[in-house]
């Protein structure tokens, strides 16, 4: 089981008790992670130190969301556009109806998004490049390759 142990610097000193609690548990330290925001970095390095912990970078994922500090910007968000344009990818469109691929998207793209969407504000770039890569996928089966569509 892998733990991320958040670090505030307080007034006080609170890290004994960090310590003593890190001491109780069972904590597997090639899976473990200390991250700070307002820590020194010299006392991060002590701590990582007597903890056995490595220090995180400021950007991880955490159950399939990108956990950063600050504004949502395209290069924070761009893990989610790649993991949506590589399932769309992933699927067979030609074996399938119109209706199918539409109700597909739907189902999946459109709850991957939704949970994405509702912890941050996503670019309007990143937006377009999910909404041309879907209408991609539904009108050709690709979403790399745009299709004439004939009308009658």
């Amino acid at each position: 089981m892998a733990i991320s142990i958040v670090l505030v610097d307080f007034e006080g000193d609170p890290l004994s008790s960090l310590l003593f609690y890190l001491a109780e548990e069972n904590v597997n330290c090639n899976k473990s992670f200390l991250y700070s925001s307002s820590m020194s970095v010299s006392r991060l390095n002590i701590l990582a130190e007597m903890s056995g912990l490595k220090i995180g970078t400021s950007l991880f994922v955490y159950l399939g969301v990108p956990i950063f500090k600050g504004k949502s910007k395209a290069v924070h968000l761009h893990l989610i556009v790649d993991k949506i344009t590589n399932r769309l990818s992933s699927w067979k469109c030609a074996l399938l109806s119109f209706i199918c691929c539409v109700e597909l998207v739907k189902s999946v793209i459109q709850g991957m998004l939704t949970h994405s969407i509702a912890l941050y504000s996503w670019p309007i770039s990143l937006i377009w490049d999910v909404e041309c890569a879907v209408k991609r996928f539904i009108w050709s089966g690709k979403t790399t390759k745009n299709k004439i569509i004939m009308v009658a």
